[in-house]
């Protein structure tokens, strides 16, 4: 059996369990109903106690959506950050906080850190496994998007070989697409970082120079979807700095060299290098050799990692939280249930005097907490989900993030289980009403 487990795929696992855990409903449902069709009786319960039923299905139904919105939630933001890094294997900066720099870095938060100099950059360049060092400038931003200065490199390495993303000349610029720029505009950059808005009027002088919007850059669901990227060199030149290079000529843009190489002497400066080397171990030698004073050199899906094993036990709880509540909340139904029973116990003696067998009582009861139950846990999952949506719609436009959550066998195990133990639970109480001697249930009103 063992070996028959292990062939089925994931899907197929997930599949049965999600089964097993349903099976009670299923075989309670059977085993009341035999031969009965109490369906007609529990409509009736229902529809005459309308503003009660829902609210116990209002109760369950909160109970799911939350469970369900927090568990989807959780691993969208865990799966959008993890693919936020993988085009960053490593950083070097200026030493300080790794979380400072990863935040500033990968998911371009407006954060003050130190410079690099130039022949830091030409170190690391001209290590014998590194295959890129990308330098990257921050510091200016428009209505709000971060201006982010770097090479052509970089940008081949961000969006792929696949769409031809590049750097002409000077003034050129790469909107991301969340930015809402077309090809062919021309911005002026205001000084700051992003999220410190200024109008364009308000512009100091050293920013007097349009930046040229040549391309919009592909989906990459990170937040430089929101940014805007512009040559190294024109950063350094609004802001009255050399270009870094010997020989351009400011009047002639489009003729001006742009990267590598640099020259150490009039490089400005540098926030971070994103490192890729040829080898995956070799980045580990590179980090060896560039964590010395005043550099650091750390992978950011380290730092990640770590801050997913934070969440990791906030989840945990929310975990447990999540269960004791619906525990809680499937408790208070059925005690509902059975108070809400003594009200019908003398109908339901009045049907077995005419001749309704126990077992018929039993699946009234049974079937009516059912109903409840599961309209509760339906909705609750649908509202969960639809919740989770415009929560991520809302995260997403917080943080730049592309967050996405959808449904998966975790959460439909999450709502199986619940069916399954609480289809059992409610035998209790409609075993206990379908065995009261119908005598007693006469002579109450």
């Amino acid at each position: 059996m063992h070996e028959i487990w292990r062939e089925l795929s994931a899907n197929q696992q997930d599949f049965l369990i999600f089964l097993s855990l349903v099976l009670p409903v299923v075989v309670v449902a059977f085993a009341v109903s035999f031969r009965f069709a109490p369906y007609a009786v529990v409509r009736s319960i229902f529809i005459k106690n309308f503003t009660v039923n829902i609210v116990f299905v209002a109760v369950i139904a909160t109970s799911i959506a939350i469970s369900v919105a927090l568990i989807i939630q959780e691993r969208a933001v865990r799966e959008v950050t993890a693919n936020a890094v993988n085009k960053f294997d490593l950083i070097v900066a200026p030493s300080g906080s790794e979380i400072t720099q990863m935040l500033k870095v990968v998911f371009l938060q407006p954060l003050k850190t130190n410079l690099l100099d130039g022949n830091t950059l030409n170190e690391i360049k001209d290590h014998p496994n590194v295959t890129m060092a990308a330098p990257l400038a921050f510091g200016d931003n428009w209505n709000g998007y971060p201006i982010i200065g770097t090479t052509n490199e970089f940008l081949n390495h961000l969006y792929g070989t696949k769409d031809i993303i590049y750097f002409n000349g000077l003034w050129d610029g790469i909107a991301g697409v969340g930015v809402g720029l077309e090809a062919g505009r021309s911005i002026m950059p205001s000084h700051g970082l992003a999220g410190v808005q200024q109008r364009d009027n308000d512009l100091m002088a050293e920013h007097a120079d349009d930046i040229n919007i040549t391309q919009v850059a592909p989906v990459t669901g990170t937040p430089w979807d929101g940014a805007i990227l512009v040559t190294i060199e024109s950063v350094w030149v609004v802001h009255g700095l050399p270009d870094g290079h010997v020989g351009n000529d400011i009047d002639k843009p489009n003729d001006m060299q742009l990267g590598h190489p640099f020259d150490p002497v009039s490089f400005p400066g540098t926030s971070a290098v994103i490192v890729k080397t040829k080898k995956l171990y070799d980045l580990y030698n590179v980090r060896e050799d560039f964590n010395s004073d005043g550099l650091m050199a750390f992978f950011p899906g380290n730092i990640l990692s770590r801050l997913h094993a934070v969440l990791g036990d906030v989840r945990a709880l929310f975990s447990v939280l999540s269960t004791i509540t619906q525990f809680l909340v499937s408790l208070s139904i059925i005690l509902g249930i059975s108070v809400f029973a003594k009200l019908l116990r003398h109908r339901f003696a009045l049907l077995q005097a005419l001749g309704a067998p126990r077992r018929f009582v039993l699946a009234v009861m049974w079937w009516y907490g059912a109903t409840i139950i599961i309209s509760g846990t339906i909705l609750g999952t649908l509202v969960g989900f639809i919740s989770t949506g415009i929560v991520s719609g809302y995260v997403s436009e917080l943080v730049g993030l592309r967050v996405q959550g959808v449904i998966l066998w975790e959460e439909l195990h999450l709502i199986g289980g619940f069916l399954g133990i609480t289809s059992l639970a409610i035998l209790v109480p409609a075993i206990m009403e379908s065995q009261r001697p119908i005598v007693a249930g006469l002579r109450e009103n």
